[in-house]
């Protein structure tokens, strides 16, 4: 067995306090001639922790740890090695090799509670210098295993460009809307990704979305982009399943090619999606989350894989818009994708974020049109973990659409919700 291989391996786990007066910790650094992974964590009332992970075996990437492990790891801050007790998921944001970022986001999921073993679920490439900041990022020198993006100028629409990107050996585009009170010597300006839905193109998607009118009123950068089209369907989609085109990585570089090229705030990147791009925001928060501060997914919901493997490395405020008569993406779920609410088959989509997110509060208000006549229900889950608040807009007698009345301005609604939030929960 090689010992540089931080895949398929055994490992053993040790825990020790250090000094609990420690307010922050070194990154989860592997050491290829020792074979030894070692984290320090910040557990709060436990103090700073050491954790040693020696490599042991092969196939599968496997892990066992001390029985006072977990409910020390429970108590891990935003960061740092954390264990979630609602999905049995350990999770390490960086894993550094030779002192640079070698995996991202690595789950190890709980298999065996008796004799707590792990098994890795996930884990992403990460290219980023341990010391890299964002002017280093834009040095040439700092590359990544993806393309530069080729920009063009889109004559369709003002101040938008046409790029293409090389990503996982594949041609991959989008579109990227600056508005003019953008600058250079300004404020950074957050970042929005609006995902089009299935058998739908980034192009259709600047016009329906309407986000345009809001980026020109508060200075934000709007990315479009393209799912990729599968020959076998005959359609345009995002790939939300462990195997397959990685839409992951995809928008993963688009991000950190904005932090490289514009005046960008990287703690506010956003998602919002209609119908197929609404489970790709949910997939963007359970797998990209150390890059996105809030989504809003509308006529979408969660698939089987996403949620059943859903571990985000912090709490995700989120807002949900989607029509009661939906017969494309049903409210109560299929054999395919989670229910909204609660159900018996199952704890629900909402349920799901309201545990994550850690909220104790939940209220119900009822809107009217102009003329009295029922819209809908907004409902809110508050008092959450870093104000991570999560809204959920049920519209009456709406089916699959981006925008059912003109009463009620989706963009809107989802703009003036997304921008309360960064990377740490509510803003100040």
């Amino acid at each position: 067995m090689k010992k540089s291989s931080l895949h398929s391996c055994l490992l053993w786990l040790a825990v020790s306090v250090l000094t609990p007066s420690l307010k922050s910790a070194a990154p989860i650094v592997f050491d290829p001639d020792t074979g030894e992974l070692n984290i320090k964590v910040n557990a709060g009332s436990y103090g700073l922790l050491k954790l040693s992970m020696m490599l042991k075996s092969d196939d599968p990437l496997t892990l066992q740890a001390q029985p006072d492990t977990l409910s020390t790891l429970a108590n891990a801050v935003e960061g740092m090695a954390t264990f979630n007790t609602t999905s049995n998921n350990l999770i390490l944001p960086e894993i550094f090799v030779n002192d640079q970022a070698a995996r991202s986001n690595v789950i190890l999921k709980l298999t065996d509670p008796n004799n707590l073993f792990f098994t890795q679920l996930s884990a992403g490439m990460s290219y980023r210098n341990s010391r890299a900041t964002k002017q280093d990022a834009r040095d040439p020198g700092v590359t990544s295993n993806l393309s530069e993006p080729l920009c063009s100028t889109y004559v369709s629409i003002e101040n938008t460009q046409y790029c293409s990107i090389t990503s996982d050996g594949l041609t991959r585009e989008f579109y990227i809307y600056v508005p003019s009170s953008y600058s250079e010597y300004s404020s950074p300006s957050p970042i929005l990704f609006s995902l089009h839905g299935g058998s739908d193109y980034a192009e259709y998607n600047m016009r329906y979305s309407g986000f345009k009118e809001y980026a020109d009123r508060d200075t934000f950068i709007v990315i479009y982009p393209q799912g990729y089209f599968y020959g076998d369907k005959g359609t345009t989609g995002w790939n939300t399943e462990s195997e397959g085109i990685n839409d992951v990585a995809f928008i993963g570089s688009i991000i950190d090619w904005v932090g490289r090229n514009y005046n960008a705030q990287l703690n506010e990147v956003y998602a919002a999606g209609f119908s197929n791009g609404g489970f790709m925001s949910y997939h963007l928060a359970c797998n990209l989350s150390s890059k996105i501060a809030a989504i809003a997914p509308v006529a979408g919901l969660m698939g089987a894989y996403t949620y059943d493997t859903c571990s985000p490395l912090h709490p995700i405020p989120l807002i949900h818009i989607h029509g009661s008569n939906d017969q494309t993406i049903s409210l109560d779920g299929s054999s395919y994708y989670r229910a909204l609410e609660e159900s018996q088959d199952s704890a629900g989509v909402m349920t799901l974020w309201q545990i994550f997110n850690q909220c104790e509060k939940f209220s119900q208000e009822l809107y009217y049109r102009n003329n009295g006549i029922k819209l809908g229900t907004l409902n809110k889950w508050t008092e959450c973990l870093n104000g991570s608040d999560i809204n959920y807009w049920v519209i009456f007698n709406q089916g699959h659409v981006w925008n059912g009345s003109n009463t009620f301005d989706t963009s809107q609604i989802i703009w003036n919700f997304l921008k309360n939030f960064d990377l740490n929960g509510a803003k100040n």
